[in-house]
């Protein structure tokens, strides 16, 4: 009977048998696949994290490459620019303004138009001023505009009324001097010259 009994639950229990190894390979599956992905999550995350990252890395790499290379600009203007103090005595007064004009060329010596005109203030009967020029040559031309009309006032034969002054101190003997006795050379960070005006 026990034989009996035994055969007849033998291929069940081994059914039974089979079906439980097989459930549980299918669960340890599932969990691999479960633990596979959020590994493969996990990982995306970091390579997210890492292109964030890269990203800024390569931000900022670009950003310091751009400030070098306007600090190396700007280096290199500056040092190919002068600081030219200009000290301008022999004012009766302080009235009206200094009309400066500055010469780049000797042909721009004797055209109407300047390479540049400055007007500026007197204060105590003198005038100090800087401005950053490249280098090269130049001339300056100053006269005290007292009435400021914007032109040097003359009498009769064009002789002025109103004081005027070159660099240099140059001086015509019947007009303005020559361009090459009042023209001056920048080439160095910083430069002081005097005009004396008569």
């Amino acid at each position: 009977i026990v034989r009996l009994l035994i055969s007849s639950f033998h291929p069940l229990f081994f059914t039974t048998r089979r079906n439980e190894i097989a459930f549980k390979k299918n669960t340890d599956t599932m969990k691999q696949i479960k633990i596979d992905f959020f590994n493969f999550k996990t990982k995306t995350d970091k390579e997210k994290q890492t292109m964030k990252h890269l990203t800024i890395f390569i931000t900022l790499f670009f950003m310091i490459m751009a400030i070098t290379i306007m600090n190396a600009s700007a280096s290199e203007a500056k040092i190919n620019t002068t600081a030219l103090i200009i000290h301008i005595t022999g004012f009766e007064n302080s009235i009206g303004v200094a009309k400066v004009a500055l010469i780049n060329s000797k042909k721009n010596y004797t055209a109407k138009t300047p390479f540049k005109g400055y007007d500026f203030n007197i204060i105590n009967n003198r005038v100090i001023k800087t401005i950053t020029l490249p280098h090269g040559e130049y001339a300056i031309k100053v006269f005290h505009d007292e009435n400021t009309n914007n032109e040097l006032d003359t009498r009769m034969f064009g002789i002025p009324v109103e004081r005027y002054g070159f660099s240099n101190n140059a001086r015509g003997a019947f007009g303005p001097p020559k361009y090459e006795d009042a023209v001056f050379n920048l080439d160095s960070p910083k430069k002081e010259i005097t005009i004396a005006i008569q």
